[in-house]
């Protein structure tokens, strides 16, 4: 079975689709109706008697192809519906008619179905101008399962697709007048009445495809032309015709994360991706890509433009903060130069004021001693200007004495 996901953008797209997938009003209330059809709406019947009416059923039509078999009973069970044990319950009737598969949706119409999607999608908590508001899924299977596949068959393989949105939205239909059938399937794209987004990785994706492929291999093995083999599609590394770009590109991004983690600038990073071999180029005068063996945008490989600008960004900034730490340093630097100047000015003040102290204790003592010399000396010419006088007096002491 190939199960492919396209995702649905606008309420328009939404409503065609399910217009389409449903086909229109009138076969839809034919297909909501089909197990009730012939019996009125007023008479209450239960699951069993539809089931005794639809085997009736069958058998008339078994009956009606028998009558148009040219050949005996046994002939009709060999050739008839021994090759093919699908074709009980397919009459025209029921080739018209989609097979309706719904879960959480409680409306019977197309009309209904819309208004349903829509409204859940009012409860969606992150509101994006891109959203997706559902997702159309496809279930096919190869021609030659045909004859196999009957309405059981079907509904259980895409029930098992919908345990995967338990919480979601999901009405779908598959028609089977056509050779190669397939199951349609919308989903919607938040969960239902809580507005959290339904959205699986990739790699839940592709685990999913993986799970519903065993359950049909283990439980239909009538189907084994519908089995493909998702762990080796066509478009996987090995068998894939641009392998060597594939691993080009694998060894590029390698690359440029570890040049990017390690760059202090643009052109460092721009310099490290020459070294290993790959050269950068250039559109208008501005920075592109890169080129190996071929040419690779930066924006495609997860490094936008912005994202490239911040190494200049962190780099400026880097600046920044040594040359603050600079001029920290050199206030600090120029903080020690005046504290040595104050320092050297402080101890040439002490030792000025210590020489002016000792000079003049000096003139001091020497002022004393000069004026103690002095006193001598005015003393000594006291006296020798007192002899003079003495020697009169003794003179005329002795004369009167005589």
């Amino acid at each position: 079975m190939v199960l492919k996901t396209l995702s649905i953008h606008s309420t328009g797209a939404l409503s065609n689709l399910i217009r389409y997938i449903m086909r229109d009003e009138k076969t839809l209330q034919k297909a909501n109706n089909a197990e009730r059809d012939g019996i009125p709406a007023s008479v209450r019947v239960t699951s069993q008697d539809l089931q005794y009416l639809q085997q009736e059923k069958g058998d008339g039509i078994i009956l009606e192809e028998f009558h148009k078999f040219k050949g005996s009973m046994e002939d009709f069970v060999k050739e008839v519906l021994m090759k093919n044990p699908s074709f009980i319950g397919r009459n025209e009737d029921k080739k018209e008619a989609p097979i309706v598969i719904k879960h959480n949706v409680r409306g019977n119409s197309v009309g209904a179905y819309i208004d349903e999607f829509n409204f859940n999608e009012r409860f969606r908590i992150h509101q994006r101008s891109n959203s997706v508001l559902a997702y159309h899924n496809i279930l096919s299977f190869s021609n030659l399962s045909t004859k196999h596949l009957t309405e059981d068959i079907i509904r259980d393989l895409a029930n098992k697709f919908i345990s995967f949105h338990d919480k979601s939205l999901v009405v779908g239909a598959f028609h089977i007048d056509k050779s190669h059938q397939h199951i349609h399937l919308i989903s919607s794209g938040v969960q239902y009445l809580t507005g959290q987004v339904d959205r699986q990785t990739k790699a839940e994706y592709e685990k999913m495809k993986i799970s519903i492929q065993e359950y049909q291999k283990g439980k239909y093995p009538e189907l084994n032309d519908s089995i493909v083999d998702h762990q080796k599609g066509s478009r996987s590394p090995e068998k894939n015709k641009n392998s060597e770009r594939f691993s080009e590109k694998q060894n590029l991004l390698e690359v440029l994360t570890t040049s990017y983690a390690k760059a202090e600038s643009l052109e460092h990073f721009l310099s490290d991706i020459k070294i290993q071999g790959f050269e950068p180029y250039f559109r208008n005068g501005r920075l592109t890509g890169v080129e190996g063996d071929r040419k690779y945008r930066f924006s495609r490989l997860g490094f936008e433009k912005e994202k490239l600008e911040q190494l200049d960004i962190q780099k400026q900034k880097i600046d920044k903060e040594i040359e603050a730490l600079a001029n920290i340093r050199s206030g600090k630097s120029r903080e020690r130069e005046l504290d040595n100047r104050e320092d050297e000015v402080q101890e040439r003040t002490v030792s000025i004021d210590t020489d002016e102290n000792t000079d003049n204790d000096d003139g001091i003592s020497t002022t004393s001693e000069d004026s103690n010399s002095n006193e001598v000396i005015d003393n000594d010419e006291h006296q020798e200007l007192e002899d003079p006088t003495e020697s009169e007096n003794d003179n005329e002491e002795s004369e009167n004495y005589n």
